[in-house]
């Protein structure tokens, strides 16, 4: 039997159709497996939440607790506002994970305190590459001196090792 003419060759419109069709599927593959091998997986959100809630968070922290036990997150004791005491609640001494930069400006005062104050001065330098990222959170909050609350603002400024 013989086949006729029409059925051996391609219309040309048809053609173009299923060479834009062939062009649009390796288009689309090409763009989800681009998009997910070069995704970055970024944790830095994740990390910012567990900071401040360690900070905010924690009643061995520097947040103002009362005889209850009751934590107030917004409200700074500044007799807790210390190295030693931020290195006891978050759990870093001798951690080379991490370092932070708290600064609380309240009543025309500045006090800064540091964890890692060695490595956060060296790594400082270093949050332009990407083995290091840097976070960095302002929040108001009330700042208990004494018997007296003054309104203040606390900058914290995390560096960390990615690597």
């Amino acid at each position: 039997m013989r086949m006729k003419k029409r059925g051996i060759v391609y219309q040309p419109a048809w053609f173009i159709v299923r060479l834009l069709i062939l062009f649009g599927l390796f288009g689309i593959f090409y763009y989800v497996s681009h998009t997910l091998m070069f995704r970055s997986l970024s944790s830095q959100e994740v990390s910012e939440k567990i900071v401040l809630n360690r900070i905010f968070y924690s009643p061995h922290s520097i947040t103002y607790v009362d005889e209850n036990g009751r934590v107030y997150p917004t409200i700074i004791d500044i007799t807790k506002f210390d190295s030693l005491v931020l290195d006891e609640a978050i759990f870093t001494r001798d951690n080379n994970a991490a370092t932070w930069k708290l600064e609380l400006d309240f009543k025309d005062s500045k006090k800064e305190s540091y964890i890692n104050k060695e490595l956060y001065e060296r790594w400082k330098n270093y949050v332009k590459f990407e083995q290091y990222s840097n976070i960095n959170v302002k929040k108001y909050v009330l700042v208990k001196e004494g018997h007296e609350m003054h309104p203040g603002v606390i900058k914290i400024s995390l560096v960390m090792h990615d690597g």
